[in-house]
């Protein structure tokens, strides 16, 4: 019997040790290590879901897998710093929300985590939907089969499009006003509605009075004093134009999202040191008539924003394939941003956007392992995806 006992106390033992050691090695071409080093041919170790080890020959330890894969390059996990639709429904009682929070209304369980995962999308910033003038708190999140969350209270959102008063009544949309109707119904609503939020806790801080714990108006507060951050929701170029202007009146900065039209302001942007998140060139890419002039600047607006050094990401929101990020990096190096450029753009920018530079988007020893294994050149037309890990968990490819 002490046999036994003692057989299986040495049994889990040797488990736990193996457990523990949890470690892997790969042998690829190149590794794009996110900071202008390429280690040709690369090496990277793996263990407990952080990078080891990085260089073009590193030692393995003994007994540690080596996954070899001739052809393939390896970028950190790609990075998605401005996700909608993620958020179940949207808080109706006010257009000013911003003490609210999307992680508390996110599936972690929903599909589209998995389906981003599988694309090489490892972590994403999940943004408060369109529908309030200042929205509600973003949330970081890992990508998977569970997502898992790493920020709840990340920056939240002003929206100077059309969004927030889309769905509000007026007289001129067949029905009268009433003590019941929601203000804004009008673009210049949505401008005075975002001011008055910003002049309420303005005025909180030229009188030096604390606003209640909790409220619309302490997050605010923190916003004008540069304690939290702030996302402009802006596409068209007077959209931009009038955050850039409301910007400069309170004494914000703001990440902008959309920048549809960013290219027209690029000046502007770069000389308020504005990052911008650009949306999916989606009717850009699919063609069609009259592509000329406009549409072609809006094509290579990211190389026109980059040129002018401005801080730029790439978004493709909740997109997958050929609508994914790493289609709508492809596009942008094929109109003009450089390789550099492009893989910053999806990597290391947005996690510094996230504040999570020492953390992730970059390959390095103590950054999560979240890695992305092309069969070829990252972003070519003729490369693919082989395989996706996330913390080391392998989310797509086969098995070691």
């Amino acid at each position: 019997m002490k046999r036994i006992v003692s057989t299986l106390v040495l049994i889990l033992a040797v488990g736990g040790l193996t457990k523990a050691q949890n470690a892997v090695a790969f042998q690829v071409d190149r590794i794009h290590a996110g900071n202008g080093v390429v280690h040709e041919p690369g090496m990277l170790l793996i263990k407990d879901g952080k990078i080891v080890a990085v260089g073009d020959k590193i030692e393995i330890p003994k007994g540690t897998p080596l996954i070899r894969r001739p052809g393939c390059e390896i970028t950190a996990g790609l990075i998605d710093a401005a996700v909608p639709d993620l958020v179940a429904s949207t808080e109706q009682v006010s257009e000013v929300i911003p003490e609210l929070q999307v992680a508390d209304s996110i599936d972690l369980g929903a599909e589209v985590f998995a389906r981003l995962a599988r694309d090489g999308v490892t972590t994403v910033f999940a943004t408060a939907a369109l529908d309030s003038v200042i929205g509600c708190q973003g949330a970081v999140l890992k990508t998977g089969s569970t997502a898992t969350l790493v920020d709840r209270a990340g920056d939240c959102k002003l929206t100077l499009t059309h969004d927030p008063s889309g769905r509000n009544g007026g007289p001129r949309r067949g029905r009268a006003p009433t003590v019941f109707t929601r203000r804004p119904t009008s673009q210049m609503g949505v401008v005075f509605v975002a001011r008055d939020a910003f002049m309420r806790s303005a005025d909180l801080i030229a009188r030096g009075l604390k606003p209640r714990r909790g409220s619309a108006e302490e997050v605010l507060v923190d916003v004008l004093a540069g304690k939290k951050g702030l996302r402009l929701r802006a596409g068209q170029q007077y959209e931009i134009a009038a955050g850039l202007r409301m910007g400069q009146e309170f004494g914000f900065g703001f990440v902008l999202e959309g920048g549809a039209e960013a290219w027209r302001l690029t000046e502007e942007l770069a000389g308020a040191k504005i990052p911008v998140i650009l949306d999916p060139q989606r009717r850009q890419e699919e063609g069609g008539r009259g592509r000329r002039g406009a549409a072609l600047e809006r094509d290579a607006s990211a190389a026109a924003l980059a040129k002018a050094g401005v801080v730029l990401a790439l978004s493709a929101g909740a997109g997958e394939g050929e609508y994914g990020l790493a289609r709508q990096a492809s596009h942008a190096r094929r109109h003009g941003l450089d390789f550099a450029a492009t893989l910053a753009a999806v990597t290391t920018t947005p996690a510094r956007l996230l504040g999570l530079e020492q953390r992730i988007g970059r390959i390095a020893p103590g950054y999560d392992a979240d890695l992305v294994i092309w069969t070829g050149e990252p972003f070519a037309a003729t490369s693919g995806i082989d395989m996706v890990l996330v913390d080391g968990n392998r989310v797509r490819g086969k098995s070691y």
